[in-house]
């Protein structure tokens, strides 16, 4: 299916060279950002067959080089944008960083359509929801660490209060745009 879509997406008559510095994790994540940065200025970049180089090393690439680029560049950007333990990462809850998690989007999208690896680092619920769409996450399914437990305590007070304590918690203390959220937890 993905192929399909890479053969009607990708042009592989025109080519778009990419040097990358991956002499640190830094480097190569500063060439990453640069990249997909410039991308969103000259998005027809992203449609052509992405051809690499490494800086300072020898080799041409005929796929292997893109593939080892997008290896290499979703790890980085797993240790840079996301928290929790192997296998069960979330998105870091930093404010601000919506055209980094937009653009960490695109280095996915673009190397799967490149015949490159996706994210696997992603919790199973978080990974289901966002391939099937159609889970709706239990608390069990949320790992317990620092960074989680004041969601499940807050999911634990919002299942025992009435839609009307709901509604008055997402409009004066919470945003709207949960209340959706919360009464489908409190409907399940």
């Amino acid at each position: 299916m993905l192929k399909s879509l890479a053969n009607k997406v990708i042009d592989s008559n025109k080519s778009c060279h990419l040097e990358v510095d991956r002499s640190s994790k830094e480097t190569l994540w500063l060439s990453v950002v640069a990249f997909y940065k410039s991308c969103k200025l000259k998005p027809e970049k992203l449609a052509r067959e992405l051809v690499i180089h490494f800086t300072g090393e020898a080799g041409a690439d005929s796929g292997a080089l893109r593939r080892e680029f997008f290896e290499d560049a979703i790890c980085v950007a797993n240790l840079n944008l996301l928290e929790g333990e192997d296998n069960c990462r979330m998105i870091r809850k930093d404010w601000g960083m919506e055209s980094t998690y937009e653009m960490m989007g695109s280095l996915v999208a673009h190397s799967l359509l490149q015949n490159g690896p996706g994210l696997r680092c992603l919790s199973q619920t978080v990974y289901h929801y966002l391939t099937m769409q159609t889970s709706y996450p239990e608390i069990a399914d949320i790992p317990l660490s620092l960074g989680t437990h004041d969601l499940i305590s807050l999911i634990n007070k919002v299942i025992s209060y009435t839609k009307g304590d709901l509604y008055s918690l997402c409009v004066f203390k919470y945003s709207w745009i949960m209340l959706p959220i919360l009464m489908k937890l409190t409907t399940s």
